[in-house]
């Protein structure tokens, strides 16, 4: 039994020698302290240490894993709503300025005055439907005109309780505010007619109603010239 347990005792020593051995050529060599148990890292350090001689790169036996892309904070991300928007312009839109003409009917009246005569509606009927016209971009009456104007004057005198708003237009040739004018004077110039012809001033009223109320396209000269007219509206105490 003694002589059993002393030959265990000595094959144990002589392991730990040989470990201890082995431990010291691995220092020795500069290698890592431990057993190359598959035999391929003694071969790798001698490899890396004869491209080192030569000037190369050190090769190694394994291959570094590519770096991996960056992470920013999520501070440093820009919000999709604080990016800039692309700015739009609406497109321009075409409007159309045409002209309704507007057909006149018999005499409106407003609450105020007295009821004109059969033969005084007629004759305001007559005026409405193009009776008093002008020259182009003038106040000068047509000739025909002031024939017609003599007749109203002489029925007005004779129903002096009946009031009229003269009413001045203009084609839509010129600038706006250059038509009111000169509708303004029309109107004016028909009153004046009457009033030479023995009308009370207080039964007629000027209204200048520029290009505003066409009773005709502009867009031919025959429209146009309709438009340069003046009308006559029952007056009854309000304006039209």
């Amino acid at each position: 039994m003694e002589r059993a347990v002393a030959i265990i005792v000595g094959c144990v020593g002589a392991l730990i020698l040989t470990i201890g051995a082995v431990f010291w050529v691995q220092s020795r060599e500069g290698g890592p302290a431990g057993v190359d148990l598959l035999g391929g890292a003694a071969e790798a350090r001698r490899s890396a240490a004869a491209s080192a001689q030569a000037g190369g790169p050190p090769t190694t036996a394994l291959s570094a894993p590519p770096p991996s892309s960056p992470v920013l904070p999520s501070s440093s991300v820009p919000s999709s709503s604080a990016l800039p928007l692309p700015s739009t312009s609406a497109s321009p839109t075409a409007t159309s300025t045409s002209t309704t003409a507007v057909v006149p009917g018999p005499a409106p009246t407003v609450p105020g005055s007295s009821e004109p005569s059969p033969a005084l509606a007629s004759l305001i009927d007559r005026v409405n439907h193009g009776g008093l016209r002008f020259a182009y971009r003038s106040a000068t009456l047509e000739p025909a005109a002031g024939a017609l104007l003599d007749e109203l004057a002489a029925v007005l005198r004779a129903e002096p309780s009946v009031r009229l708003v003269v009413l001045g237009h203009t084609d839509s040739d010129g600038e706006l505010v250059e038509n009111e004018a000169l509708s303004a004077r029309r109107a004016t110039v028909a009153i004046d007619r009457l009033v030479t012809s023995g009308v009370a001033p207080s039964q007629l009223r000027p209204l200048a109603m520029g290009e505003r109320a066409p009773i005709a396209a502009n867009g031919e000269e025959a429209g146009r010239e309709a438009n340069r007219r003046v009308d006559l509206l029952v007056d009854r105490g309000a304006a039209p």
